[in-house]
């Protein structure tokens, strides 16, 4: 297991970490949502992106397809800022994965997962 080269440019660049049962930021990635700039530090561990494991048959949670969407979904899951909200933040997941590769029917039905099942902060 080797340092997760981003799949767009832009895109974070990883090593995943056994140990802690995730991926690590190994320099720190900026990244927008709904007009707001955010900047994941160097460092942060999350668990790649949460799915159902009846899901898995479509993408693992550790696709390279969901990598950059998950990460900055998960960062705004754990800060809660109060803009964007859950929302704003379940559409930027989206898009990413879309600009990633995981677009159609896949894309909205991971879209839809996170914006019922995942954590609910600053609804308007």
């Amino acid at each position: 297991m080797g340092i997760i080269a981003p799949i767009a440019a832009d895109g974070p660049v990883l090593t995943p970490r056994p140990s802690l049962k995730g991926y690590q930021f190994l320099a720190p990635w900026v990244f927008q949502c709904s007009g707001h700039e955010f900047t994941v530090p160097a460092g942060y561990v999350y668990d790649g992106a949460s799915i159902p494991f009846l899901w898995y048959a479509m993408f693992s949670k550790f696709d390279p397809r969901v990598m950059a969407g998950a990460g900055a979904h998960d960062w705004l899951c754990d800060t809660t800022p109060m803009e964007p909200n859950n929302l704003e933040a379940a559409a930027m997941f989206q898009r990413m994965i879309e600009r990633d590769g995981i677009g159609g029917f896949k894309g909205e039905l991971a879209y839809q997962a996170v914006s019922r099942f995942g954590p609910q902060w600053g609804k308007k």
